[in-house]
């Protein structure tokens, strides 16, 4: 009886393929793991919220905000591309690439440990020592952390999505297990910073070390993917400062107490529409298979069903936001009215991921072209919007330089592309 349920379930999503221009089977399989991952880290994230709404000091919240924003600063200058050169890489055969590219990444990280040091004696010499040493540890912990994290690329790589999601509950037992302990017991901000950097650190280094010593089926590595990753990791520095540049500019112009706002107006709209997201993760191994034309047709059909569905799923949110908020975070009730426009913004980038997903399978030079002139648009519009309206400034320049970068990667995906020269 089960099998003949998965076939009409099978030839019932084939059915379905007619009209999505997509691998469902594929897609419905995958999302699954990719989702149950999501829903867990969702669910997760949101009981924290709850307890840091409880639990911690608007001004401690900011802080520990202020210091992980800092953290994932200091991360752009890593070899954050690399994930997406192994993901390829794998597709196409390349196993041996994990090993060699965590070692590439190791040597690294010494980039962002003498900024983070430099950053931290800053602090030290203005007196404020938890944020200086906070940005030290981080500095030490983050790169070996994104180094170790390597192994989710390798596995999206070999579509071994129902593995990953194994691995992922490792460090999400750790890492909401030792949270949870330290918000009611230990809120303090450095202590929230160890936990966070420590929890994260062990949980990748377990999934690493196994993976690396158990999956890889061959030894062959590619000299020219890790030089693609060198390069993409280059040209997505500025994008990963943007993203965090906003928590940043209210820390600086209105104070850590309006950061905790600001991160709780952005946070819980970023969670919802999370679940979504997969949906790009789980494109780039099926898309990285193809060429340049195959991925270019049919990008806007699903772009235009992608826009429906987040849509639909954003309405959601403005509707039950306003219960969520006054029943679980009354102490962050002055979040609600940011978090009804930053859902906007949310839309946009959710629905942002398919393009740039398709633009970065492609492997084309435009890739390059996109991170310079993309962050650079981003961070004039956050900069120009908080300095002129506070919050409701940032929220707004993050919309618009959300359009501008959704216009940007669709209209480089129809163009004609020249590969990356490897």
């Amino acid at each position: 009886m089960f099998t003949k349920l998965k076939h009409n379930i099978i030839s019932l999503l084939r059915y379905s393929e007619k009209y999505t221009k997509t691998d469902m089977v594929y897609v419905t399989k995958n999302t699954f793991w990719v989702n149950a991952n999501t829903v867990i880290v969702a669910g997760g994230s949101f009981i924290l919220s709850i307890l840091f709404a409880r639990f911690v000091p608007k001004e401690t919240y900011g802080m520990y905000q202020f210091i992980l924003s800092i953290g994932f600063i200091l991360g752009a200058f890593s070899l954050t591309g690399m994930n997406a050169a192994v993901t390829q890489a794998v597709a196409r055969g390349f196993d041996g690439i994990l090993k060699t590219s965590v070692r590439t990444q190791l040597k690294f990280s010494i980039i962002p440990f003498v900024i983070g040091l430099g950053i931290s004696l800053y602090y030290f010499f203005q007196n404020n020592i938890v944020i200086a040493i906070g940005v030290l540890l981080t500095a030490i912990i983050l790169p070996l952390t994104n180094s170790c994290n390597t192994w989710s690329a390798y596995l999206a790589g070999k579509k071994e999505f129902g593995l990953s999601f194994l691995y992922n509950q490792i460090t999400n037992f750790l890492y909401y297990g030792g949270s949870i302990i330290t918000i009611i017991f230990f809120p303090q901000a450095l202590t929230l910073i160890i936990i966070t950097l420590v929890a994260n650190f062990i949980g990748n280094l377990i999934a690493y070390i196994h993976i690396s010593h158990t999956h890889p089926s061959n030894t062959r590595s590619e000299f020219e993917a890790l030089e693609y990753g060198k390069k993409l990791s280059l040209s997505s520095a500025l994008p990963m400062i943007t993203l965090h540049l906003d928590n940043l500019l209210v820390f600086h112009l209105l104070g850590a107490n309006n950061l905790a706002i600001y991160a709780f107006a952005s946070n819980i709209p970023e969670r919802f529409m999370s679940f979504l997201r997969p949906l790009s993760t789980i494109a780039l191994p099926k898309l990285s298979e193809k060429d340049h034309h195959t991925i270019k047709t049919g990008l806007s059909q699903k772009l235009f069903r992608f826009l429906g569905l987040t849509t639909l799923w954003g309405l959601l949110y403005i509707a039950i936001a306003p219960f969520v908020y006054k029943t679980l975070f009354p102490q962050y009730i002055d979040s609600l009215r940011y978090s009804m426009l930053y859902i906007v913004f949310a839309i946009i980038s959710t629905l942002g991921t398919l393009p740039v997903t398709a633009l970065f399978a492609s492997r084309s030079k435009k890739i390059f072209k996109f991170n310079i002139i993309n962050p650079i648009v981003n961070i004039l519009c956050i900069l120009l919007g908080g300095y002129t309206f506070g919050i409701w400034g940032v929220i707004i320049g993050r919309i618009t330089a959300g359009l501008f970068s959704l216009l940007l990667s669709f209209e480089f995906t129809q163009e004609q592309s020249t590969p990356v020269t490897q």
